[in-house]
């Protein structure tokens, strides 16, 4: 039987070690979501007290579907914020459990945005394309060292006391 596994990272590349690393992809994930999350904010409430100050009812209605779509990615910031955040703490208590919550949605993320990224090759083709592939080509090597990571953890983890303590000394 014939069975795929994820490749199991040693190092991050350039030296960096593992938990480093996913001590820089929280951070990074956890800025960029709260900046996002900001923006949909103020997009929204701009909106809703008329901010803007809409010429026409065909932009309202427009208003209204980018306020559906503003809400949603409050959602998702906010969500992928919280898992920044689990992701931090899992790394910095060695605690595989609170990491791997980020690693699973996180690559189900990037799945559904690589297919995105494949209907959009369908149409004409965009610089919102390009961006689309390194966001999804980052996202992809940002799983791969955080699940990288939590496998180290959790062989860490399941180790016998004695042998943890002999690396210890």
């Amino acid at each position: 039987m014939v069975t795929a596994r994820i490749p199991e990272l040693k190092d991050c590349g350039c030296g960096v070690q593992l938990s480093l690393g996913s001590k820089i992809i929280a951070a990074i994930f956890l800025t960029l979501s709260s900046i996002i999350f900001i923006f949909s904010l103020y997009y929204i409430a701009s909106i809703e007290f008329d901010l803007r100050n809409p010429d026409t009812e065909s932009q309202h209605h427009n208003d209204t579907y980018l306020e559906v779509i503003a809400v949603m990615v409050l959602i998702v910031s906010g969500v992928h914020g919280t898992l920044a955040l689990l992701l931090w703490y899992g790394v910095v208590q060695h605690r595989p459990s609170y990491v791997l919550p980020w690693a699973i949605l996180t690559t189900a993320f990037t799945i559904i945005l690589t297919f995105i990224a494949l209907l959009l090759l369908l149409h004409k083709f965009h610089w919102f394309e390009i961006i689309l592939w390194v966001i999804v080509v980052v996202l992809y090597y940002c799983n791969l060292v955080v699940y990288s990571h939590f496998r180290a953890l959790r062989r860490e983890k399941n180790l016998p006391q004695s042998l943890n303590e002999n690396d210890a000394s």
